[in-house]
């Protein structure tokens, strides 16, 4: 956290968060979204591409990211422990990211087009500060959702 600032745009049950270097003020991360689908008493993780990974001396910086966002998520949407973890990914990056987030027991549950598979997790609440995570002002001209 002494490198990255983190911030996160809300509209309804979906949230977009940033991570922006704090000497440069670049913005790292290029997509991350998370949506609630609160009739699957599901976290949707829509877009998680933190390019942490880019950076230097970045061990495990994607996989804490994730612990992070998931939690303020939960917390900003009131999600109990009825809620799932649900994400769409490719094999590869299950087997050499999600695969190993023990936290949340991320298991393949089946195969689905363009060889990707579904993921479904455990939503475990536990007391984690997310107070770091500061709410983002967008200005008049900036988009509220900026997929690429």
């Amino acid at each position: 956290m002494r490198r990255y600032a983190l911030s996160y745009h809300k509209e309804g049950d979906c949230i977009e968060y940033f991570i922006t270097d704090k000497i440069t003020h670049e913005n790292i991360s290029r997509a991350l979204v998370l949506s609630l689908n609160r009739y699957s008493n599901q976290i949707n993780v829509a877009k998680f591409y933190p390019e942490l990974a880019k950076q230097t001396e970045s061990k495990y910086l994607s996989a804490a990211c994730f612990y992070l966002l998931i939690h303020h998520f939960a917390k900003c949407c009131h999600v109990s422990e009825k809620y799932r973890i649900f994400l769409q990914t490719r094999p590869p990056v299950y087997k050499d990211f999600y695969s190993l987030l023990n936290d949340f027991d991320l298991q393949i549950k089946r195969a689905v087009l363009c060889e990707t598979v579904e993921v479904w997790g455990d939503y475990p609440p536990v007391p984690v500060d997310t107070s770091m995570i500061e709410e983002k002002v967008l200005e008049d001209d900036e988009p509220a959702f900026l997929f690429e």
